[in-house]
């Protein structure tokens, strides 16, 4: 059985958009800004009553990661 790590695997979607808790605040953005612990996670989606979403490593593969240093190149142009 695959081991799942509960500890910054996690975040909260809520709609459209991603839910992190800020201090003593909640913000929204169109993307997940930090991975959080499970138990974060959890509060922050009871709060907000948003989704937890886990995510799992994948490996990225070298034509891939050109591909990426390509795309970042252009974007800094």
């Amino acid at each position: 059985m695959e081991e799942i790590k509960l500890n910054g695997n996690f975040a909260v979607k809520v709609g459209q958009v991603w839910a992190i808790k800020v201090y003593d605040s909640i913000e929204l953005h169109d993307y997940p800004k930090a991975l959080v612990s499970f138990t974060d996670a959890l509060a922050l989606s009871e709060k907000t009553g948003g989704k937890v979403v886990m995510f799992k490593p994948v490996e990225i593969s070298d034509e891939k990661i050109e591909e990426l240093k390509l795309a970042a190149e252009m974007k800094n142009e």
